[in-house]
């Protein structure tokens, strides 16, 4: 049995404090050729791990995702993200001709680690938009022994049809490790426990970074432990060219899933 982490205290989640800005109302840009297809992500449940001004998040709502949980610390997520997911609230609603008002997006804390905290999330997003009913597959997990322990408790009966009760389709996480430094306390144990607990077979993790000391790759190398490329990373400057006038921004998306194997 895992410890429960408290969020009282940020320092027992290994995570500073972020100085997060408040973002302003987005506005559609019509006239740009470049403009990603409004229902691009329509059939998507996302969740956002350590969204901060939760701009990824609010766009993924924005661009019709079915369902959009966007998570924090706690004082970040009333500080900020809730303040910026009200302003945009008019992009954020499922049907807004329907009574009442439904959002597809939603704010809530989330201490990685707090088994409690993961718990309320993955009932947060099954309220915002109900499971998918798949057909069992027989997964056998990897020698690892955290994935092990994990998918253990997650047994599937290859007889029955299951809900991915909880579990989103695309796992978002974004610029995570910025405060590690070498030999200080490390969060990614935490982290990594949450990201195995919020994903099956099937989600795909989208997980962005920025290596600013060597440090920094200590987390892509635990992720990987358990997660595979779908692709080869894919570097700022691939997605948006102004990142090549940068010197060295060293930021890249990876594009994972778990390292199961289906029989």
């Amino acid at each position: 049995m895992q410890q429960k982490i408290p969020c009282g205290d940020t320092t027992n989640c290994g995570v500073k404090k972020k100085k997060t800005k408040k973002v302003s109302k987005l506005h559609n840009n019509n006239n740009n050729n470049n403009t990603i297809p409004r229902n691009i992500l329509e059939s998507l449940r996302i969740v956002e791990l350590g969204a901060g001004t939760g701009i990824t998040g609010i766009i993924s709502g924005a661009l019709n995702a079915r369902a959009v949980l966007i998570t924090d610390l706690s004082e970040v997520v009333d500080g900020i993200t809730l303040d910026n997911i009200h302003a945009n609230r008019k992009l954020l609603y499922v049907d807004p001709q329907q009574q009442p008002l439904k959002m597809r997006v939603k704010g809530i804390p989330l201490c990685w680690g707090n088994l409690e905290d993961e718990t309320i999330a993955k009932l947060a997003l099954d309220e915002l938009s109900d499971p998918p009913i798949l057909l069992s597959n027989n997964i056998t997990p990897s020698n690892n022994e955290i994935e092990r322990n994990i998918i253990s408790e997650e047994s599937i009966d290859d007889t029955q049809e299951r809900r991915r009760d909880g579990i989103p389709d695309l796992l978002l996480i974004g610029d995570v490790a910025y405060q590690h430094k070498p030999g200080a306390p490390s969060h990614f144990d935490v982290l990594l426990e949450t990201m195995l607990r919020l994903t099956d077979e099937l989600t795909i993790v989208v997980f962005g970074t920025r290596i600013r000391m060597e440090a920094s790759k200590d987390l892509t190398d635990m992720i990987l432990a358990h997660f595979e490329h779908l692709c080869a990373p894919v570097q700022a400057d691939e997605i948006d060219p102004a990142f090549a006038t940068v010197k060295k921004h060293n930021i890249e998306v990876h594009l994972l899933r778990r390292r199961c194997i289906i029989e």
